[in-house]
Protein backbone atom coordinates (compact mmCIF):
# COMPACT_ATOMS: atom_id res chain seq x y z
CA UNK A 1 0.00 0.00 0.00
CA UNK A 2 2.75 2.34 0.89
CA UNK A 3 4.55 1.31 -2.62
CA UNK A 4 1.48 2.47 -3.99
CA UNK A 5 0.97 5.74 -3.01
CA UNK A 6 5.23 6.84 -3.31
CA UNK A 7 4.41 5.77 -6.95
CA UNK A 8 1.26 8.42 -7.56
CA UNK A 9 3.46 10.78 -5.83
CA UNK A 10 6.30 10.46 -8.32
CA UNK A 11 3.33 10.56 -11.29
CA UNK A 12 3.97 14.33 -11.92
CA UNK A 13 0.25 16.16 -12.53
CA UNK A 14 0.10 17.96 -16.12
CA UNK A 15 -0.63 21.26 -14.30
CA UNK A 16 1.95 20.87 -11.54
CA UNK A 17 5.26 22.58 -13.37
CA UNK A 18 2.37 25.47 -14.49
CA UNK A 19 1.61 25.78 -10.73
CA UNK A 20 5.43 25.35 -9.32
CA UNK A 21 6.12 28.50 -11.67
CA UNK A 22 3.70 30.85 -10.48
CA UNK A 23 4.57 30.29 -7.24
CA UNK A 24 8.30 31.20 -8.13
CA UNK A 25 6.99 34.28 -9.76
CA UNK A 26 5.28 35.23 -6.75
CA UNK A 27 8.28 34.57 -5.04
CA UNK A 28 10.22 37.14 -7.12
CA UNK A 29 7.73 39.82 -6.90
CA UNK A 30 7.76 39.86 -3.57
CA UNK A 31 11.49 40.63 -3.39
CA UNK A 32 10.41 43.55 -6.20
CA UNK A 33 7.38 44.46 -3.83
CA UNK A 34 9.70 45.19 -0.62
CA UNK A 35 12.19 46.48 -2.92
CA UNK A 36 9.85 49.12 -3.75
CA UNK A 37 8.10 48.84 -0.64
CA UNK A 38 4.32 48.55 -2.04
CA UNK A 39 2.75 48.20 1.53
CA UNK A 40 -0.57 46.66 0.44
CA UNK A 41 0.75 44.37 -2.10
CA UNK A 42 4.31 42.80 -0.14
CA UNK A 43 1.24 41.76 2.56
CA UNK A 44 -0.81 40.06 -0.17
CA UNK A 45 1.69 38.17 -1.97
CA UNK A 46 2.68 36.33 0.73
CA UNK A 47 -0.88 35.26 1.16
CA UNK A 48 -0.88 34.52 -2.77
CA UNK A 49 2.55 32.36 -2.22
CA UNK A 50 0.85 30.90 1.10
CA UNK A 51 -2.18 29.20 -1.40
CA UNK A 52 0.66 28.38 -4.18
CA UNK A 53 2.12 26.73 -1.89
CA UNK A 54 -0.18 24.72 -0.71
CA UNK A 55 -1.66 23.56 -3.92
CA UNK A 56 1.49 21.95 -4.46
CA UNK A 57 0.59 19.97 -1.86
CA UNK A 58 -2.82 18.93 -2.55
CA UNK A 59 -2.47 19.18 -6.81
CA UNK A 60 -1.44 15.19 -6.89
CA UNK A 61 -5.19 14.58 -5.74
CA UNK A 62 -7.43 17.48 -6.34
CA UNK A 63 -5.51 18.59 -9.79
CA UNK A 64 -9.16 20.55 -11.07
CA UNK A 65 -9.96 21.92 -8.12
CA UNK A 66 -6.38 22.96 -7.39
CA UNK A 67 -6.25 24.71 -10.96
CA UNK A 68 -9.19 26.53 -10.47
CA UNK A 69 -8.66 27.94 -7.30
CA UNK A 70 -5.25 28.85 -8.39
CA UNK A 71 -6.67 31.29 -11.54
CA UNK A 72 -8.72 32.50 -9.25
CA UNK A 73 -6.41 33.39 -6.83
CA UNK A 74 -4.35 34.75 -9.22
CA UNK A 75 -7.13 37.03 -10.71
CA UNK A 76 -8.09 38.69 -7.37
CA UNK A 77 -3.82 38.97 -7.21
CA UNK A 78 -4.67 40.82 -10.17
CA UNK A 79 -7.16 43.08 -8.80
CA UNK A 80 -5.12 43.94 -5.62
CA UNK A 81 -2.38 44.87 -7.52
CA UNK A 82 -3.87 47.23 -10.40
CA UNK A 83 -5.82 49.08 -7.62
CA UNK A 84 -2.99 49.14 -5.78
CA UNK A 85 -0.10 49.99 -8.31
CA UNK A 86 -1.92 51.15 -11.35
CA UNK A 87 -2.32 50.04 -14.46
CA UNK A 88 1.39 51.12 -16.18
CA UNK A 89 2.99 48.03 -14.13
CA UNK A 90 1.29 45.71 -16.74
CA UNK A 91 -0.08 43.05 -14.13
CA UNK A 92 -3.74 43.17 -16.34
CA UNK A 93 -1.73 41.40 -18.85
CA UNK A 94 -1.41 38.26 -17.21
CA UNK A 95 -5.24 37.65 -17.97
CA UNK A 96 -4.60 37.15 -21.55
CA UNK A 97 -2.20 34.14 -20.03
CA UNK A 98 -5.35 32.90 -17.87
CA UNK A 99 -7.53 32.96 -20.76
CA UNK A 100 -5.31 30.62 -22.41
CA UNK A 101 -4.58 27.68 -19.77
CA UNK A 102 -9.01 28.42 -18.92
CA UNK A 103 -10.26 27.73 -22.78
CA UNK A 104 -7.41 24.46 -23.15
CA UNK A 105 -8.18 22.43 -20.12
CA UNK A 106 -8.24 18.79 -20.62
CA UNK A 107 -10.79 18.55 -17.50
CA UNK A 108 -14.22 17.00 -18.31
CA UNK A 109 -16.09 20.00 -16.13
CA UNK A 110 -15.07 23.30 -17.95
CA UNK A 111 -17.55 25.30 -17.52
CA UNK A 112 -16.14 26.79 -14.34
CA UNK A 113 -13.42 27.59 -15.91
CA UNK A 114 -15.22 29.13 -18.99
CA UNK A 115 -17.43 30.84 -16.47
CA UNK A 116 -13.80 32.27 -14.78
CA UNK A 117 -12.77 33.39 -18.73
CA UNK A 118 -15.46 35.62 -19.12
CA UNK A 119 -15.78 37.41 -15.88
CA UNK A 120 -11.91 37.76 -16.37
CA UNK A 121 -12.81 39.74 -19.85
CA UNK A 122 -15.40 41.67 -18.28
CA UNK A 123 -13.03 42.65 -15.45
CA UNK A 124 -10.40 43.66 -17.95
CA UNK A 125 -12.06 46.15 -20.28
CA UNK A 126 -13.67 47.44 -16.51
CA UNK A 127 -10.01 47.78 -15.29
CA UNK A 128 -9.12 49.58 -18.61
CA UNK A 129 -11.84 52.31 -17.84
CA UNK A 130 -11.68 52.46 -14.32
CA UNK A 131 -7.80 52.35 -13.85
CA UNK A 132 -6.29 53.52 -17.27
CA UNK A 133 -9.24 56.24 -17.94
CA UNK A 134 -10.24 57.01 -14.52
CA UNK A 135 -14.00 57.02 -15.50
CA UNK A 136 -13.93 59.79 -17.79
CA UNK A 137 -17.31 59.65 -18.97
CA UNK A 138 -16.94 61.93 -21.46
CA UNK A 139 -13.72 60.25 -22.62
CA UNK A 140 -14.74 57.15 -22.34
CA UNK A 141 -18.27 57.76 -24.94
CA UNK A 142 -16.00 59.20 -27.45
CA UNK A 143 -15.97 56.95 -30.91
CA UNK A 144 -12.44 56.27 -30.38
CA UNK A 145 -12.85 54.76 -26.72
CA UNK A 146 -16.04 53.03 -28.30
CA UNK A 147 -13.94 51.66 -30.64
CA UNK A 148 -11.34 50.36 -28.51
CA UNK A 149 -13.42 48.58 -26.11
CA UNK A 150 -15.01 46.87 -29.14
CA UNK A 151 -11.47 45.56 -30.16
CA UNK A 152 -10.78 44.40 -26.71
CA UNK A 153 -13.81 42.72 -26.54
CA UNK A 154 -13.36 40.86 -30.08
CA UNK A 155 -9.93 40.03 -28.66
CA UNK A 156 -12.06 38.31 -25.79
CA UNK A 157 -14.37 36.57 -28.34
CA UNK A 158 -11.70 34.99 -30.93
CA UNK A 159 -9.66 33.35 -27.20
CA UNK A 160 -12.88 31.97 -26.25
CA UNK A 161 -14.15 30.74 -29.84
CA UNK A 162 -10.78 29.88 -30.99
CA UNK A 163 -10.98 26.24 -28.84
CA UNK A 164 -14.41 25.94 -30.44
CA UNK A 165 -12.99 26.09 -34.11
CA UNK A 166 -9.50 24.27 -33.25
CA UNK A 167 -10.49 22.03 -30.53
CA UNK A 168 -7.66 22.61 -28.46
CA UNK A 169 -8.94 21.19 -25.28
CA UNK A 170 -10.44 18.16 -26.81
CA UNK A 171 -7.26 17.74 -28.18
CA UNK A 172 -5.61 17.96 -25.16
CA UNK A 173 -8.18 15.78 -23.33
CA UNK A 174 -7.22 12.88 -26.38
CA UNK A 175 -3.32 13.28 -25.85
CA UNK A 176 -3.12 12.90 -22.06
CA UNK A 177 -5.81 10.04 -22.83
CA UNK A 178 -3.26 8.45 -25.00
CA UNK A 179 -0.53 8.65 -22.52
CA UNK A 180 -2.47 7.17 -19.80
CA UNK A 181 -3.37 4.40 -21.80
CA UNK A 182 0.48 4.12 -22.51
CA UNK A 183 1.28 4.75 -18.73
CA UNK A 184 -1.52 1.48 -18.22
CA UNK A 185 0.14 -0.55 -20.92
CA UNK A 186 3.36 -0.26 -19.45
CA UNK A 187 2.32 -1.34 -16.05
CA UNK A 188 0.93 -4.54 -17.81
CA UNK A 189 4.14 -4.83 -19.68
CA UNK A 190 6.74 -4.09 -17.15
CA UNK A 191 7.28 -5.62 -13.87
CA UNK A 192 6.19 -3.47 -10.95
CA UNK A 193 9.22 -3.81 -8.80
CA UNK A 194 12.01 -4.58 -11.07
CA UNK A 195 11.10 -2.67 -13.90
CA UNK A 196 11.95 -5.92 -16.18
CA UNK A 197 9.30 -7.09 -18.75
CA UNK A 198 6.22 -8.69 -17.03
CA UNK A 199 5.51 -12.51 -17.49
CA UNK A 200 2.52 -12.06 -19.09
CA UNK A 201 4.54 -9.65 -22.08
CA UNK A 202 7.41 -12.23 -22.60
CA UNK A 203 4.99 -15.20 -23.28
CA UNK A 204 3.47 -12.66 -26.09
CA UNK A 205 7.11 -12.19 -27.32
CA UNK A 206 7.81 -15.75 -26.84
CA UNK A 207 4.63 -16.56 -29.09
CA UNK A 208 5.68 -13.74 -31.84
CA UNK A 209 9.92 -15.30 -31.85
CA UNK A 210 8.54 -18.96 -32.11
CA UNK A 211 6.26 -17.73 -34.94
CA UNK A 212 9.61 -16.19 -36.84
CA UNK A 213 11.30 -19.66 -36.03
CA UNK A 214 8.02 -21.70 -37.68
CA UNK A 215 8.24 -19.28 -40.86
CA UNK A 216 12.32 -18.66 -41.29
CA UNK A 217 14.19 -20.54 -38.88
CA UNK A 218 15.06 -18.46 -36.84
CA UNK A 219 16.84 -19.81 -33.66
CA UNK A 220 16.85 -17.87 -30.15
CA UNK A 221 17.81 -18.87 -27.14
CA UNK A 222 15.61 -18.93 -23.82
CA UNK A 223 17.71 -18.80 -20.33
CA UNK A 224 16.12 -19.18 -16.66
CA UNK A 225 17.96 -18.11 -13.74
CA UNK A 226 17.09 -18.07 -10.05
CA UNK A 227 18.44 -16.18 -7.04
CA UNK A 228 20.08 -18.99 -4.52
CA UNK A 229 18.87 -18.61 -0.79
CA UNK A 230 16.41 -15.66 -1.81
CA UNK A 231 13.88 -17.50 0.61
CA UNK A 232 16.47 -16.89 3.13
CA UNK A 233 17.11 -13.22 2.84
CA UNK A 234 13.31 -12.66 2.99
CA UNK A 235 12.75 -14.78 6.12
CA UNK A 236 16.28 -13.02 7.70
CA UNK A 237 15.87 -9.65 6.94
CA UNK A 238 12.75 -9.06 5.63
CA UNK A 239 10.37 -8.70 2.16
CA UNK A 240 11.45 -4.79 1.88
CA UNK A 241 15.24 -6.07 1.44
CA UNK A 242 14.09 -9.00 -0.27
CA UNK A 243 12.65 -6.82 -2.81
CA UNK A 244 15.77 -4.42 -2.79
CA UNK A 245 17.96 -7.15 -3.43
CA UNK A 246 15.58 -8.39 -6.32
CA UNK A 247 16.10 -4.60 -7.70
CA UNK A 248 19.99 -5.24 -7.68
CA UNK A 249 19.90 -7.96 -9.63
CA UNK A 250 17.74 -6.83 -12.64
CA UNK A 251 19.61 -3.62 -12.74
CA UNK A 252 22.59 -5.64 -13.20
CA UNK A 253 21.11 -7.80 -15.59
CA UNK A 254 19.86 -4.85 -17.06
CA UNK A 255 23.11 -3.31 -17.71
CA UNK A 256 25.34 -6.24 -18.54
CA UNK A 257 23.53 -7.74 -21.43
CA UNK A 258 23.38 -7.13 -24.76
CA UNK A 259 21.02 -4.33 -26.15
CA UNK A 260 18.77 -7.12 -28.17
CA UNK A 261 18.44 -9.44 -25.09
CA UNK A 262 15.12 -9.11 -23.08
CA UNK A 263 15.19 -9.97 -19.35
CA UNK A 264 11.40 -10.95 -17.66
CA UNK A 265 10.67 -11.76 -14.50
CA UNK A 266 8.86 -15.11 -14.65
CA UNK A 267 7.98 -15.31 -11.37
CA UNK A 268 8.88 -15.28 -7.62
Amino acid sequence: MREEKTRDLKKVPLYYPLVMGALVVHIVCQVLFLYWNTPVMKFYNLFSIAVFAVSLKYIHRYQRQVVFFALLEATAFVIVAMLSMGWDYGFQNWIFAFLIVEVTVPFQERKPFYVLGIFQSVLYIFLFFAIKQKMQWEIIFQLDMLFISLNMAAVFVVIFFSDRVLGLSKALEFFFMQKEMEEIRESVFRDELTGLVSRRRMNQILAEMNDRLQREGMKFYLVFGDIDHFKNINDSYGHELGDRALKQVSDILNRELRGDDIVARWGG
